[in-house]
């Protein structure tokens, strides 16, 4: 599989779960199989007076590893409407092999470091995949 850049999310999802076997979960009528998926949840309280250049790295981190690594299959960042300093970003992986080789890019080490300082506390939350769906369109950008 080659890079994702301009896939839909439901494409990379569905290119992947035809190269695996066994069972799987449903997404838009595609069966895949997560198992070897590395998913994780990663909670970060980002200070106030940053949360701007904060949302700007992540931003850009994201558009670069998802234009230049394939097995780099989901970043979604969001904050909390009630804490807008607290953020969550659900990573997911295609496998471990694909989350080690992803801390060694320097997108990744360009954000982690310059992000640094403006992480008040970070969380890692490995998770199980029980059921993914998403619209095919949901992500295109409507000019």
């Amino acid at each position: 599989m080659g890079a994702n850049a301009g896939l839909s999310p439901n494409q990379v999802i569905s290119q992947v779960g035809k190269q695996q076997s066994g069972t799987g979960r449903v997404l838009s009528g595609q069966v895949i199989n997560a198992s070897p998926w590395i998913v994780r949840l990663a909670k970060l309280e980002i200070h106030p007076d940053f949360l701007d250049q904060y949302k700007a790295a992540i931003e850009e981190h994201t558009q670069a590893a998802l234009e230049s690594e394939p097995g780099v299959l989901t970043l979604y960042a969001m904050t909390e409407e009630k804490h807008p300093n607290r953020v969550t970003v659900l990573e997911i992986y295609a496998s471990n092999e694909a989350y080690q080789t992803h801390l060694k890019t320097a997108h990744f080490i360009k954000y982690k470091t310059g992000t640094q300082k403006m992480v008040k506390s970070l969380e890692l939350v490995n998770v199980d995949a029980i059921a993914f769906g998403a619209k095919s369109d949901v992500l295109q950008l409507k000019k």
